[in-house]
């Protein structure tokens, strides 16, 4: 796959929301990285930027890599998108986008793994937990692997905070593309 500064890669839409990976780029190398598979690459389609018609949509997925890391084409996307239509990040949070990109989003899908363990999960969680307060406007989910959940729930126990947390598993791939959010198997409020 291309990473160039004028392409999009769909990766599904229909009729009410469309999910984008804008980049490639990405802050981490995991190894059990979705989008380094043949399998979900192989169902993203190529489109140019200029050509897609956002306005038909009512919502967004914006995913990647990272889609903080190409903040210029982040920032471009995010112009053509009409008010009315609803806009999410999938996001590893290890870049904290500036307050004018919050500011013109929906809501953030956080992704907690492993890595997240070494580099120190409170201090993410805590960044995490802190957006909404600035920007009540701001949904949140958080998806956690396996190994990750158990500290995330802990975490927002303790903290009280009231936000879903979503299990990611690579085991049921071929199920998982099949549906809206392709990595979602298990949806649990805390």
């Amino acid at each position: 796959m291309n990473d160039k500064n004028d392409k999009l890669f769909l990766f599904k839409t229909d009729k009410l929301h469309s999910k984008l990976f804008i980049t490639s780029k990405c802050t981490r190398r995991c190894e059990d990285c979705l989008n380094t598979k043949p399998e979900v690459l192989d169902t993203f389609k190529c489109i140019n930027l200029f050509d897609f018609q956002i306005r038909h949509y009512e919502s967004i997925t914006i995913t990647g890599g990272e889609p903080f890391i190409d903040l210029n084409l982040l920032n471009v996307l995010l112009s053509t998108v009409p008010r009315t239509t609803k806009v999410y990040v999938r996001t590893n949070l290890d870049i904290i986008p500036d307050f004018h990109i919050i500011e013109q989003i929906n809501g953030l899908n956080i992704e907690f793994n492993k890595m997240d363990l070494e580099l120190n999960l409170r201090n993410k969680f805590s960044i995490a937990t802190a957006l909404p307060k600035i920007f009540p406007f701001l949904s949140m989910r958080f998806y956690a692997d396996s190994v990750v959940l158990k500290h995330l729930k802990r975490l927002c126990k303790k903290y009280k905070v009231n936000i879903p947390i979503i299990e990611i598993t690579s085991a049921r791939l071929n199920e998982n593309l099949a549906n809206e959010d392709r990595w979602i198997l298990n949806v649990e409020q805390i």
